[in-house]
């Protein structure tokens, strides 16, 4: 049994949610709010970096998205999403690492301005005349 651990504005959530509609794999649905919930200590125990997404496999966790789709792709051959020839899977794996690195970082900022703005959101007239 398959059940995924992930928030709706989370990137990284995201490309394993399409893996999985790709795959065609059922699996049961956590959605975590990210607004304090990833600290609850039952899930800081399947996921120590206290993020999403976390994947459970009949009940052990698989955590970081690109080492999930590695695992999906590997558990579950059937609809492969990687290309066959070694070479195309290279070039698979450093574009997935291109967007670990330069695209996920890209749209943290973005992420959390538009995710956790209600939250955070800073009274900038009160700020001006002195008052916090």
């Amino acid at each position: 049994m398959l059940e995924l651990y992930h928030s709706i504005n989370s990137v990284c959530a995201q490309k394993v949610r399409i893996a999985l509609t790709e795959k065609e794999l059922p699996h049961q649905e956590h959605l975590m709010t990210l607004g304090g919930d990833q600290f609850d200590p039952a899930y800081m125990k399947l996921n120590p970096n206290a993020v999403v997404p976390t994947l459970l496999h009949d009940g052990q966790p698989i955590i970081e998205s690109s080492v999930i789709l590695y695992y999906l792709e590997e558990a579950f051959p059937e609809r492969p999403l990687m290309p066959v020839a070694p070479l195309a899977r290279a070039k698979a794996r450093l574009f997935n690492k291109l967007i670990d690195e330069y695209g996920h970082n890209s749209c943290t900022i973005l992420t959390f301005a538009t995710a956790f703005r209600p939250d955070v959101k800073v009274d900038t007239g009160r700020m001006r005349s002195g008052l916090r």
